[in-house]
């Protein structure tokens, strides 16, 4: 008897890895929203309840842009492009998916300390549908065609007598994109809309962040600025330099240039930008860079020498991280509290810290704190906004915190309010605070004593508030606000929540004048009146003018009763916290570029909704198939096939399928279904593999041939469920294993036989939580959190144990044995780091396996070797098999390179690192006490970037060995793969 081990389950993992997931993977579905669909001549815009206003301004500004887009690039969708608007949680984005002509925009406004302010939803409309178009342009295939894949497996040659192949040990899959555009033109096209948009504009921030890198001599290369994947700025500073150099482009060859590169990228066989610029232009890239480059420095250098031979910065005081922001005075102490990512890798992940100028020493408070905190009267407890972990429906909202330093404990106030900027009004027991719906900004006012909550304002045009302080002399609150470029400063009357001009008559608060600051010294603001931002005093003795003169720009200034002033300094690729303690008045004509330079900024009109469209009930519509060809060697044989997905418009169904058949008539197929439509995504997977294979044999003096068909047929229906961090997973599958025997003796053949040699039905329950925080490198070399996992199977499990004849028709039929089982698998990962910053770090992980039926046949045995196992070890090693299971891996990795940018013909390199890896194990029958557990160590190359421009690739070479019995014969692996698993 043959037969083939169970290979559905190890055919879904193979499918995930290869293609790189096998699912959307939507946790949240939001199914309590109400979906209505606006139609346009060109567009339907789908809202669901809380975002009509939003959909509204959306529907004016997209058919606004329209034809100029379509115009400058000559390409227009063949269908309505469908725009989602959204409001689930407190994030901004906006996400071009160009393959489906679908937007998803978020209605919150962005507020982004390295963006300047514009109105949200008219600059975010047109960047998206400009990627819709560019990209368009840009493709080699046809719409339903996004890439090509070249994946390929290999094996272990060692396996056992009952399966057809050993257990893979090489894995890759490489894709080549219908779309291969760099991010710097990809999102500096974008950026750059076309002539005359001015919905975003090259403003004060995008200056300051390309002046510095100038200034500092620390320009992104051209292959730095070819690709994601950065830590702190960099990932912004690809966009900025992208905005910069397409901008450069146009102006010197034309707007039409950018049309014309797209289309030179859309040939079937164009890999190179660098190429594509040279045809579009005359000039190769590289060269256009160097010319681009140079022409910086000298206009740079030359503006900037009056302020370069003048600055007047104060002392830095916080300056590790990218990120540190909204210093604020404790009252009555020499202490201030503030925001720092200086833990962290990404911009946005800063905590709250207490820095003691006494000691010069920062002491963290509290984590995830995203607004500027405020302080009691009397200095005890900070007040601040945070995100808090999901609620049922999935939101993140930011809520309303208090830290108290006496008990140095975290304290909870309000739930799902949308808090930001919070200010305390008088005493303790009145707060006021900022919140957001549909795009718009309101005061609220909350009573700390009793928890009544009410709306000071009742704004509904899309104006949106960044920041608060309180004239207490005029009792009112003041406000810097965003309704079309730039910021104006509001004062609202806390009687009766007016909001008038504040200062209207002074000319710096011509320009953008934000995050102004109150106290017994006067009043403190940003301002880039002059072209680059600096402080600017209104003091209470009547002084007037800036204290500050900054390379980079000065931002978010507190200033205590004796008019000290702590602000956020930009310079070097980041913000530092910095002091002023006597601040001076400086000459206006030496600070920045020129005391009028705002004059310069353009301006647009101001786009609103349109109040005459006619919601109507939205209509769930799936895209058409998308088709992903590939071409696969497996088992040394070429198998050609194909991937396919589709999506509902606004995901509640998504499809996902697969087939591929080579010479032999192998087949393999699958088809994944999920249903997001309830509050757990169901989900149904069909998976099944044919596979033919000969077995000679010696019939007396005969010799004979059986031609062997085996198909596998595995069936799978589930759900899955979030809970805050916690995933949960319920499932059942169904199994069914058959062999057909085709004999043939002496080239004649005989009658054909099938038999099922396995059925097995399971029901699953699988539950992960993961402490994981995003981080650089999180999977290539990962320093922080952990994870748990476990899963609880009962199975049913009846296998062929031999042949019997059957009654009614005296024919042979199989025999099966019962081996029920419950199987428990649990794993732990926990992560350290030896070098935060260089990302030297260990991980360590365990594996645990049992089988409540310890007398199975060994066909349902853990295998504790290759590479789920001990990797020095084959996968079918007959000496670690049984029904226990348990694997401990220590892993330590070392950089190499780290956050580099190597071009390598289509690839650009990033990362590599070194480690080793210790293995302690072993899969066993009997005492886990008693077994004797082996040893294996290894060594281990990775190498990760982006191939193509943005498909990352992650490259991993493995060489284990067993440190006893087993020794000196070295296992070797190798993966090239879109992330490390």
């Amino acid at each position: 008897m043959s037969r083939v081990r169970r290979r559905g389950p190890s055919l879904v993992a193979a499918l995930a890895v290869l293609v790189g997931s096998a699912s959307g993977q939507q946790w949240y579905n939001h199914p309590e929203l109400d979906w209505q669909t606006f139609e346009t001549e060109h567009f339907l815009i789908h809202f669901h309840q809380g975002t009509e206003r939003s959909a509204r301004e959306a529907a004016t500004v997209a058919e606004k842009v329209y034809g100029p887009i379509t115009r400058m690039y000559n390409f227009e969708p063949a269908a309505k492009t469908h725009l989602i608007i959204k409001d689930v949680d407190d994030d901004s984005n906006g996400l071009a998916y160009f393959y489906d002509n679908k937007i998803e925009i978020w209605a919150r406004p962005l507020d982004y300390d390295l963006r300047g302010s514009h109105r949200w939803m008219q600059g975010v409309i047109t960047h998206e549908f400009v990627h819709i178009i560019q990209l368009a342009t840009s493709m080699k295939f046809s719409h339903r065609v996004p890439g090509l894949y070249l994946q390929w497996i290999d094996y272990e040659d060692e396996k056992r007598e009952d399966v057809l192949y050993g257990y893979p040990n090489v894995l890759v899959s490489y894709a080549y994109p219908g779309v291969n555009i760099p991010p710097w033109f990809a999102e500096g096209v974008a950026e750059f809309m076309y002539p005359g948009a001015n919905y975003d504009y090259w403003d004060s921030h995008r200056d300051m962040l390309l002046r510095d890198r100038v200034l500092g001599h620390n320009l992104l290369s051209l292959a730095g600025m070819s690709s994601f994947g950065k830590r702190g700025i960099g990932n912004e500073s690809a966009y900025n330099q992208g905005f910069a150099f397409v901008t450069y482009l146009a102006e010197r060859f034309g707007p039409q240039v950018l049309e014309k590169v797209a289309r030179e990228m859309s040939t079937p066989w164009a890999v190179s930008m660098n190429r594509a610029l040279r045809r579009a232009t005359g000039v190769s890239g590289k060269q256009l860079y160097r010319d681009w480059s140079a022409e910086l420095e000298e206009s740079y250098f030359q503006r900037m020498q009056a302020v370069l031979d003048n600055p007047v910065t104060g002392e830095v005081l916080v300056k590790e991280g990218t990120a540190n922001l909204h210093p604020v005075w404790r009252p009555g102490r020499r202490s201030f509290a503030y925001l720092s990512n200086r833990e962290a890798d990404y911009f946005s992940q800063t905590n709250l810290y207490l820095y003691d100028l006494a000691t010069g020493e920062s002491e963290k408070l509290a984590d995830g704190v995203r607004s500027a905190p405020c302080w009691s009267v009397d200095g005890e407890r900070i007040y601040y906004a945070a995100r808090g972990e999901p609620d049922k429906t999935g939101a993140r909202w930011l809520d309303l915190y208090v830290y108290d330093l006496e008990e140095e404990s975290e304290e909870r106030l309000t739930h799902g309010r949308r808090v930001t900027s919070p200010i305390l009004v008088g005493a303790d027991s009145l707060m006021a605070y900022l919140t957001v719906y549909d795009g718009t900004s309101n005061i609220r006012l909350l009573d700390l004593a009793t928890g009544a909550d009410s709306a000071l304002t009742n704004f509904s045009d899309g104006i949106y508030l960044f920041s608060l302080t309180w004239d207490q002399s005029a009792n009112l609150l003041i406000c810097d606000a965003n309704t079309n470029h730039g910021r104006e400063l509001l004062a609202v009357a806390l009687s009766d929540g007016e909001a008038r001009p504040y200062l209207p008559r002074w000319p710096v608060l011509a320009a953008d004048a934000r995050e102004p600051d109150q106290s017994a010294g006067g009043l403190v603001l940003g301002s880039d009146a002059s072209g680059i931002f600096n402080l600017y005093l209104l003091g209470a003795d009547g002084r007037e003018g800036y204290i500050t003169n900054t390379t980079g720009g000065a931002f978010m200034p507190s200033m205590s009763a004796d008019g000290e002033v702590l602000y956020s300094l930009y310079a070097d690729g980041g913000y530092k916290i910095a002091h002023l303690p006597e601040p001076q008045l400086l000459d206006e004509q030496a600070v920045g570029y020129a005391p009028d330079y705002w004059r310069r900024w353009p301006t647009s009109p101001l786009e609103t909704g349109d109040g005459a469209l006619v919601a109507r009930d939205y209509v769930e519509t799936m895209s058409r198939p998308f088709i992903l060809p590939r071409l696969m060697v497996d088992y040394g044989t070429v198998k050609p096939g194909f991937y396919f997905y589709a999506n509902e418009v606004i995901n509640r169904l998504f499809m996902f399928g697969g087939a591929s058949i080579n010479r032999l008539r192998d087949t393999d197929y699958f088809l994944i279904f999920e249903f997001s439509r309830l509050k757990p995504t169901l989900y149904a997977e069909i998976y099944t593999v044919q596979r033919h294979v000969s077995q000679g044999f010696d019939y007396y003096a005969y010799r004979g041939t059986n031609n062997l068909r085996f198909n596998l047929l595995e069936g799978v229906v589930g759900g899955r469920l979030p809970l805050g961090l916690h995933r949960f997973w319920l499932e059942a599958s169904h199994s069914r294993y058959r062999e057909t025997v085709y004999p043939e003796v002496e080239g004649l053949s005989y009658p054909s036989f099938s038999f099922d040699y396995f059925i097995g039905s399971s029901l699953t329950a699988r539950w992960r939580y993961s402490a994981r925080p995003p981080e650089y490198g999180g999977n290539m070399f990962p320093t922080k959190g952990y994870e748990l996992g476990l899963e609880l199977r009962a199975e049913k499990n009846d296998l062929v144990g031999g042949f019997g004849i059957n009654e009614d028709y005296g024919t042979l039929e199989p025999k099966f044995v019962a081996n029920n089982t419950v199987k428990l698998l649990l794993n732990f990962r926990r992560n350290f780091a030896l070098h935060r910053r260089n990302k030297i770090g260990a991980t360590y992980q365990v594996n645990l396996g049992w089988l409540s039926n310890q007398k199975v046949d060994d066909f349902f045995y853990f295998f504790g070797g290759g590479l789920p196992g001990l990797r020095g070890s084959t996968y079918y090693d007959s000496t670690a098999q049984g029904p226990n299971l348990m694997i401990q891996t220590l892993s330590l990795r070392v950089p190499v390179l780290l956050e580099r940018h190597i071009p390598l013909a289509q690839l650009i390199v990033q990362n590599a690192s070194l480690g080793g890896i210790l293995q302690l194990g072993d899969a066993f029958s009997g005492s886990w006490l008693e077994n004797r557990y082996r040893w294996s160590a290894g060594l281990e190359l990775r190498l990760s970037g982006y191939s193509f421009y943005v498909f990352p690739f992650a490259l991993s070479y493995e060489i284990h060995t067993m440190l006893e019995g087993d020794q000196g014969n070295y296992r070797h692996y190798f993966s090239l793969l879109f992330d490390f698993q």
